[in-house]
C-alpha cells in the first residue's frame, strides 16, 4: 500500500522490492511492481534518490522522472505525493506485454525550499493504464498513460 509515502515507505528501499521474473505474473505480483514504482517516484520527486525504479522501470522512464525533478529543483521545489491503489484491471497479458488500467487516490503537494505549500492537487479517483514489457526474463513498467 501507497498511502503513506513520508515517513516509513520513504524509508522503504530497493532491497525490499523483488525483480518480476515469473513468466505469467499475477494481479498481486503487478500490482507489487506499480505500487513500488509509485513509491520511486514519490522518493525521486521528494528529492531522495530512490534505488526502486532501476528494478520496476525502464530506462526511459527513469529519465522522465529525473528530468522532472531536475525542474522542481530549478525552481527549489519539490513535491509531496501520496497514492493508493484502489483497483487494478488486467486488459491485455501475453508473454512480453501486459496492459492494466489502475484507478487510484491521488494527492500532491508542490513544496518550495522554505516548505510553504505552494499548490496541491487532490484527486479521489484517477485512472491509469500502465504498460509492462518482459525484457530478458524481467517485468518492468514500459509506459504509462493518466487519466485514459
Amino acid at each position: 500500500n501507497v498511502e503513506k509515502t513520508d515517513g516509513a515507505l520513504l524509508d522503504f528501499n530497493s532491497s525490499q522490492v523483488e525483480s518480476l521474473t515469473d513468466e505469467n505474473p499475477n494481479k498481486i505480483q503487478i500490482t507489487e511492481l506499480i505500487e513500488s514504482w509509485l513509491i520511486g517516484k514519490a522518493q525521486e520527486l521528494a528529492g531522495n534518490k530512490s534505488e526502486i525504479l532501476q528494478k520496476v522501470a525502464r530506462d526511459s522512464l527513469i529519465k522522465r522522472v529525473k528530468q522532472e525533478r531536475v525542474k522542481d529543483i530549478t525552481k527549489g521545489e519539490s513535491q509531496k505525493i501520496d497514492t493508493s491503489i484502489l483497483s487494478l484491471k488486467l486488459v491485455e497479458q501475453t508473454s512480453k506485454r501486459i496492459e492494466v488500467k489502475v484507478k487510484l487516490s491521488y494527492r500532491d503537494q508542490r513544496i518550495n525550499s522554505s516548505g510553504e505549500i505552494l499548490s496541491e492537487t487532490s484527486i479521489p479517483s484517477l485512472v491509469v493504464t500502465y504498460i509492462l514489457g518482459r525484457e530478458k526474463e524481467l517485468w518492468q513498467l514500459v509506459d504509462y498513460i493518466s487519466g485514459s
